[in-house]
């Protein structure tokens, strides 16, 4: 029950971080030369491969769905999770709170745990013994860049997977409001 709970609060209990960042103004670090571009870069990184890792499982698609087995998940079974702890961090790094990267990457892999153990018994019951070989097959959390398991490939096909996944985007917009309108105003 517990386990059903977290998976189900995953966003919004994923994102407490940045919450916080943003609403934190102890300990910023105003080097915006190194901060934004390095915010900004693990933040396109990990909605890129949000993107790709959707694209591959279907999810919001309505698509008829299988074990997947190919794309990012041929090389890990959570790029998803994956994902959304560097669109998490690049939206903490952006509000310049440094000293919540580690707080920030322990919380996620606290409730993405939590997340994966209820997630991975469900896909078990639903899809069995294809989905039990899988776990077998790919790493849970660390890429496997030589896993021989699956075929790696974008497909050129992707204007409806930016479509459905256009509102992580708006992640990105807590830390330009603080930057940008709240920070001023304290000044």
């Amino acid at each position: 029950m517990k386990l059903r709970l977290v998976y189900a609060w995953r966003g919004p209990l994923a994102a407490l971080p940045v919450i916080f960042s943003v609403c934190c103004f102890v300990g910023e670090c105003e080097n915006d030369i190194v901060i934004w571009p390095l915010g900004v870069l693990l933040f396109i990184v990990g909605w890129a491969l949000r993107m790709w890792a959707q694209k591959h499982l279907g999810y919001r698609l309505k698509i008829k769905r299988t074990v997947t087995t190919s794309g990012p998940y041929a090389l890990v079974r959570n790029p998803i999770y994956i994902a959304n702890t560097l669109v998490t961090l690049g939206a903490v790094v952006m509000s310049e709170v440094l000293w919540m990267i580690p707080i920030t990457l322990l919380w996620c892999a606290l409730i993405y745990s939590f997340v994966v153990l209820f997630e991975e018994r469900h896909l078990a019951a639903q899809y069995g013994e294809d989905y039990l070989n899988y776990l077998r097959d790919a790493p849970r959390w660390w890429p496997c860049l030589g896993n021989p398991f699956g075929h790696a490939h974008f497909s050129s096909s992707c204007g409806q997977i930016i479509l459905a996944e256009a509102y992580v985007g708006l992640i990105v917009a807590a830390p330009l409001v603080k930057e940008f309108i709240i920070a001023p105003l304290l000044e």
